[in-house]
């Protein structure tokens, strides 16, 4: 069973000044390439997914390839990968797509309204995965990784109007309380 639990874009320049990104994963408790794992893995950073206006769980399915969702006529969402999904419409249904927040299983869809608060990075992984995290999934993992305080000062904010008379806003702000903890607010 292969979970990512940390990934990092790094950017090589070769000889003829073509750049070339190399994705690293860190799966099976080792930084590896994404093409080594021997698992399907789609990655975004925070900065792609800004760039493509990924909101919320639901929105990954315009970029992810074979991950869709609909939504019943209670509100929960129904995931699925692969076509593997479980249509239950009932708030206390458990997903076949288990989607984790720093490696923290969110146990029922409803409550993935809100996952993408300041992420760092989201990885999608397709296929069967185990209990690693104490909750197995049979489709597949979205796992969410929150993003982490730092020592220096800083803070973002981003807001947006719709049509409707709609607007919505987010933002956050971290930086070093003491010499010794770090704090980041969102």
């Amino acid at each position: 069973i292969v979970f990512v639990s940390s990934i990092s874009f790094s950017t090589w320049a070769t000889q003829s000044n073509t750049i070339l990104e190399v994705i690293e994963v860190t799966a099976q408790k080792r930084i590896q390439s994404i093409n080594e794992i021997p698992m399907a893995i789609t990655a975004f950073n925070a900065e792609q997914l800004n760039e493509m206006g990924i909101e919320d769980t639901t929105d990954l399915a315009t970029v992810v390839p074979g991950f869709n969702y609909s939504n019943t006529a209670f509100g929960p969402p129904v995931y699925t990968l692969r076509g593997v999904g479980f249509n239950e419409s009932s708030a206390q249904a458990t997903a076949t797509v288990g989607v984790y927040i720093d490696e923290i299983s969110i146990p029922f869809p409803i409550m993935t309204k809100g996952a993408n608060i300041d992420i760092e990075r989201v990885e999608i992984l397709k296929g069967p995965q185990g209990t690693l995290y104490g909750s197995n999934a049979t489709a597949g993992a979205i796992n969410y990784i929150a993003a982490k305080p730092d020592e220096d000062f800083e803070a973002g904010i981003k807001a947006t109007i719709a049509s409707f008379q709609t607007f919505s806003g987010d933002g956050y702000l971290t930086g070093s309380l003491t010499e010794n903890v770090n704090a980041r607010f969102a």
